[in-house]
């Protein structure tokens, strides 16, 4: 009967550092989020990239160089006293920004975890990247698009242009969440496949 081989305490010791560092950081995550949250929703300051179009400045370039056109199309503005529907969106928008950010660093963490214990390709951990990769595919997508909601009437009410609301369609286009959703699940396919070859060798030895 073959000895059952496991990680080396080198190995270990590398697991444990990533685990402790990956735990620190989703407390870290937490800790910003609920500051963050708790600052927009208070309606005391919502940091906002808005678009415009002004052009530079004629200082903008001292060098040697020429600039042969451009412009100012986005601005970044802390805002305050938006209504309560625009504050309401921008809240909900970036708490599920951040829960998505924690199911990734969750993901990340139950990894770690399964190989400390010898369990690299348990049937929990293809469970748990699966439902990570659909709650940061749909979190973060449903977040971004409430935040860009959200950002398009701050910017109709800051300046009292309703011609900005096109601007909707450009601030929404995040598609990040898409994909670490998609490598979240690639993810879990490879743990299947890892789980299906490790009993079929347990079977032959």
């Amino acid at each position: 009967m073959q000895a059952r081989t496991g990680l080396r305490t080198s190995d270990r010791v590398g697991l444990w550092v990533l685990a402790v560092g990956t735990a620190l950081v989703m407390a870290g995550l937490m800790v910003v989020a609920v500051i963050n949250v708790i600052r927009i929703g208070t309606n005391t300051a919502a940091d906002l990239t808005l678009p415009v179009d002004l052009p530079l400045p004629a200082d903008a370039v001292a060098g040697p160089a020429t600039i042969v056109d451009g412009a100012l199309t986005q601005a970044t503005v802390i805002a305050a006293d938006l209504n309560a529907d625009t504050i309401g969106l921008l809240t909900v928008g970036a708490a599920l920004t951040w829960i998505s950010y924690l199911c990734v660093a969750g993901a990340f963490l139950f990894i770690l975890v399964s190989m400390l214990r010898d369990r690299p390709f348990a049937r929990a951990l293809r469970n748990a990247l699966i439902g990570a990769a659909i709650s940061v595919t749909v979190l973060g997508l449903t977040g971004s698009f409430l935040t860009s909601i959200g950002t398009a009437d701050a910017a109709v009410q800051l300046s009292g242009n309703v011609e900005l609301h096109p601007y909707l369609l450009e601030l929404g286009g995040d598609l990040t969440p898409l994909f670490i959703g998609f490598v979240l699940a690639t993810g879990a396919l490879l743990v299947q496949i890892g789980e299906r070859m490790q009993h079929d060798t347990e079977r032959l030895i």
